[in-house]
């Protein structure tokens, strides 16, 4: 089968199938970026693929349906959501530790991944049976710690296995077919529940299938073994900061507006769900407008911005971005229509597209390669921490306050942010392509 598998995807990218001819511009691209991979590059990409799929419809449940259930269905107090939405950034906090031990234990890159993915989906399947809000909230919490730990190592993979000038149009595929599995199922999933909440229980289920389905991608990854070590102290990972004041700049400024972004995420679905906010949209459109919107605009604008990441200035890059992040919080958050939220979900897309390749690659512009690990450890770690406090501080205002005042809070963040990225310009990263660096 999966000879047959390496047959089809030699048929599938192979240049002479392809004409070459205006109209067919972006298969003759994509036919040159698989041309340009190594064959370790090339594996990578046909699973990491299949991987992308798979983790955008397990995404799903993070940024939709489980604060989506939490309020809906359990009708569970603000802590208890607050702790949903924190799953995630605690995987990251913790996943420094995770990549440490696990591969002193494993030394394989892509099984120390996979594990843990797995276990994810265990975890929502756990949810799906749960009888109570409580036990509910606990399971969800797990899964999407297990979901988001293995995030330095699947880093530490793309720099191995992907050419640096292609490596974020490599990844930005990814993405698109995340993105792609993440709208078919925001939109049925929440199409679905229009027919009644207790339906939940039968997504999780058809969601933790696909997320199992990811962890078996993830071990297809090519990834060489390495000898056992014994266990460093994983806290040494923090010299880094020390040793690359660049670096330990970049993060400081990241958890400025980082904390501004976490801030406001869960408070997408409060404004829209709530009676008090004067909104109130049906699961369908709340679905649409949180979901889908933001995910189709991925989709359109995820390639291009790898290409931007591949060949701009990253501290430019990264304060385009930055700006696109403010303008959907004044928009969405001031919205007392449709048409104003669905503009302010289309400003979020265009923030994700390019958001979403810088997270994830974006150490790779400052670590040399066998440092990569780390570096990224360091910036989910970091992230880990702002992504639990963030969700309270939104909460805490937004009930003191006003979610308004909370995004107004948010967006002077962001501009705060792109100022203390400005002085940084002229130099840019060290691997910017500009830079000229070797890496290794």
């Amino acid at each position: 089968m999966i000879q047959m598998g390496r047959g089809i995807s030699r048929h599938l990218f192979s240049n002479r199938h392809l004409p070459d001819t205006r109209p067919m511009y972006h298969r003759v691209y994509f036919a040159n970026l698989w041309n340009r991979m190594s064959p370790k590059g090339q594996k990578t990409f046909q699973w990491d693929l299949v991987r992308g799929v798979c983790d955008g419809t397990g995404n799903t449940l993070h940024t939709t349906f489980a604060l989506l259930v939490a309020i809906e269905f359990f009708r569970l107090p603000d802590g208890y959501k607050a702790l949903i939405a924190s799953g995630t950034s605690v995987g990251m906090g913790i996943s420094f530790l995770y990549a440490t031990y696990a591969h002193c234990l494993i030394g394989r890159r892509n099984v120390e991944a996979a594990i843990p993915v797995f276990l994810s989906s265990v975890c929502f399947v756990a949810a799906s049976l749960a009888q109570d809000g409580i036990t509910f909230a606990f399971l969800a919490f797990i899964g999407h710690v297990l979901f988001m730990i293995r995030f330095p190592l699947m880093t530490q993979i793309y720099r191995e296995n992907y050419r640096r000038e292609n490596r974020g149009q490599a990844f930005g595929f990814s993405v698109l077919v995340a993105s792609v599995g993440s709208i078919l199922m925001v939109r049925l999933g929440g199409l679905y529940l229009d027919g009644g909440m207790e339906r939940y229980r039968t997504l999780y289920q058809i969601i933790a299938a696909l997320v199992f389905c990811g962890s078996f991608a993830i071990l297809r990854i090519p990834s060489d073994k390495t000898p056992r070590q014994s266990f460093p102290n994983p806290f040494n990972y923090f010299s880094i900061l020390a040793k690359d004041r660049a670096f330990c700049y970049i993060l400081f400024v990241w958890s400025v507006f980082g904390f501004a972004n976490l801030m406001m995420i869960p408070q997408r679905l409060e404004y829209v769900t709530q009676d008090r906010y004067g909104l109130s949209l049906n699961p369908g459109m709340v679905a649409l407008i949180v979901g889908a919107i933001p995910e189709l605009v991925k989709i359109l604008l995820v390639i291009p911005m790898g290409w931007l990441f591949d060949r701009m200035n990253f501290i430019v890059l990264r304060i385009v971005i930055n700006i696109f992040f403010g303008l959907y919080m004044l928009v969405y958050f001031h919205a007392t229509s449709i048409p104003m939220l669905a503009f302010g979900s289309v400003l979020l897309g265009v923030s994700f597209a390019g958001g979403t390749i810088s997270w994830n690659l974006w150490v790779t512009k400052f670590a040399i390669p066998s440092e990569t690990a780390k570096y990224m450890a360091m910036h989910t770690f970091f992230n880990g921490i702002r992504g639990v406090l963030a969700p309270v501080a939104g909460y805490i205002i937004a009930s003191t306050d006003s979610i308004q005042t909370a995004s107004d809070y948010s967006v002077g963040l962001m501009f705060v942010s792109c100022l203390m990225l400005a002085p940084l310009i002229p130099k840019g990263a060290p691997f910017d392509r500009q830079n000229r660096l070797e890496e290794g």
